[in-house]
């Protein structure tokens, strides 16, 4: 994902494609959807990272029959589901906010 979002920025950012941005009225730039993609690269790393070294523990616990590894495995499940319910909780809050301030927004352009 990184490596497509700094392509993807590069390519559409150059004036090699022509003018044809449709979100050049609001003074958005084309190269910033690559700039989208790196973001949610770096957002999404770390649940993969506790999910991989989840799955390296687990499969070391039970090859050996090592309890420090099964319980690390576990820590390591346990950081990856309380990553993404917070990730959850921060994005409806996210939701949340935009429709009460589109609420706002309407009643006040009245």
């Amino acid at each position: 994902m990184v490596i497509f979002g700094i392509f993807f920025g590069a390519i559409m950012s150059s004036s090699a494609l022509g003018d044809n941005n449709p979100y050049a009225a609001m003074g958005f730039s084309m190269g910033y959807f690559g700039l989208i993609y790196v973001v949610m690269a770096l957002i999404y790393f770390f649940p993969i990272y506790y999910l991989f070294n989840f799955s390296r523990k687990m499969k070391s616990a039970l090859s050996t029959a090592n309890k420090d590894d099964f319980k690390s495995a576990f820590t390591n499940l346990k950081s990856h589901y309380k990553y993404m319910g917070i990730f959850t909780i921060v994005i409806i809050s996210i939701y949340v906010l935009i429709i009460v301030g589109s609420m706002l927004f309407a009643a006040s352009s009245f």
